[in-house]
């Protein structure tokens, strides 16, 4: 439990790109990206009206009758949005190594809109220089940005999200059983994961610390890849 691996997922990249390329932003409205007879992704909008992942396009256009499905067989200019995304990635991690005095932050990118990071060694000269993420320091403040999964704050919910479907499903974290917040109450032994690294609270309360500061370090690298290239 001592390293901090950093997974990197671009929401809806390829209609994102469509949407950055036509200037529809702004103005939001039902998209697919098709693929021979399939549509292979939609964005929320169109996920709203039922379009689904490899769904066919007749189904589509009867799901969502004013579907915009654009043709994405030509994939070079994802490539293009995909290595200005990673590029910035690695940007932003050389300027946080450089900045906590680590030799690199080690990368490496899975397909177009997915990459990784090991975050393990500026995690480690936070640790040792003592730093804490609070407001009047850094504008990732920690407490307000993220939800350590395994936390037992008295308030801690957390909403999953199915990216293609949008079902949702509320879990609470509360340390009581008996809740108003609608949704499922986790046995302790399957809310608090940290038990699996460490015997001691003090064990567990680093382990926590650990997750605060790599989540503080991911939302720092995602604010530099939209102000870079919008995604």
């Amino acid at each position: 439990w001592d390293r901090c691996i950093l997974h990197l997922d671009v929401d809806c990249f390829y209609c994102q790109c469509e949407e950055i390329d036509r200037g529809l932003r702004d103005e939001p409205r039902p998209l697919a990206i098709g693929q021979k007879h399939i549509v292979v992704t939609a964005n929320y909008e169109a996920r709203k009206c039922g379009v689904q992942k490899l769904q066919s396009r007749e189904a589509a256009y009867l799901a969502c009758p004013h579907l915009w499905i654009v043709e994405g067989s030509d994939l070079l200019h994802y490539r293009r949005h995909s290595r200005a995304i990673y590029d910035t990635f690695r940007k932003c991690l050389q300027q946080i190594a450089e900045e906590w005095g680590c030799s690199s932050v080690p990368a490496s990118k899975g397909c177009m809109d997915e990459m990784m990071a090991d975050l393990t060694q500026p995690v480690n000269k936070m640790l040792q220089q003592n730093y804490s993420m609070r407001p009047s320091d850094n504008e990732y403040d920690p407490e307000q940005a993220h939800f350590i999964f395994g936390e037992d704050a008295p308030s801690s919910v957390a909403v999953l999200v199915e990216d293609q479907t949008g079902q949702k499903s509320v879990v609470s974290f509360q340390t009581s059983t008996t809740t108003n917040t609608p949704g499922k109450s986790l046995a302790f032994s399957r809310r608090n994961v940290h038990d699996i690294c460490g015997a001691s609270d003090q064990d567990r309360s680093a382990c926590q610390a650990r997750l605060h500061l790599a989540s503080s370090i991911a939302k720092r690298v995602c604010h530099a890849i939209r102000q870079a290239t919008g995604f």
